[in-house]
């Protein structure tokens, strides 16, 4: 697969106040490597894997067979994939939908369905959790309408708003919160 490189000096970036700036939609077939900081206007759809050396934030959905972020990753709308590793936080104003996600700070989300969740802080969905193996977060995980989980879930605290289906175990450190 090729390697498409995006920094200050690619074809229609423009800098603004130190920020690398891409305006239009970004579509590629193979891997695509960010190598600075940078803010993408619109949709990037990547056939391929995602790279960010830095931080990364998308204003449209972002969609690749996996996301590799060494710093913060934001995104404005859905983000789908086979697997996700972000090396910061991540805030997603959407859906998150991928097998493996693996986060080094904190998560929010809209709504998340995975295979395997880990989060090394804390974990907000707004909407419902959806995870079908282990659960894995090192603070707070906090699912507003609710969380269904098929495998362990691993926490310091869960709040789930309206419900939590939880068919294997729950090893929840302090308490698990759920209206009765």
């Amino acid at each position: 697969m090729s390697l498409k490189r995006f920094n200050e000096t690619s074809e229609g970036a423009m800098n603004l106040n130190g920020t690398v700036v891409f305006p239009d939609r970004i579509i590629e077939d193979g891997h695509v490597l960010f190598e600075c900081s940078c803010i993408c206007l619109s949709d990037v759809v990547v056939h391929g894997e995602i790279s960010a050396q830095y931080d990364l934030r998308v204003i449209g959905k972002a969609q690749a067979e996996s996301f590799k972020i060494s710093g913060q990753f934001d995104c404005a709308q859905n983000v789908n994939c086979t697997s996700i590793e972000v090396g910061k936080d991540c805030i997603i104003n959407g859906s998150l939908s991928a097998k493996h996600v693996d986060i080094r700070g904190s998560l929010i989300c809209d709504e998340l369905g995975c295979d395997e969740l880990m989060v090394h802080d804390q974990a907000v969905v707004r909407s419902t959790a959806d995870v079908t193996g282990d659960v894995y977060v090192d603070k707070t995980l906090v699912c507003v309408d609710g969380i269904t989980a098929d495998g362990t879930v691993t926490a310091e605290h869960v709040v789930a708003g309206e419900y939590a289906d939880i068919s294997g175990e729950a090893l929840v450190l302090s308490d698990l919160s759920v209206p009765v």
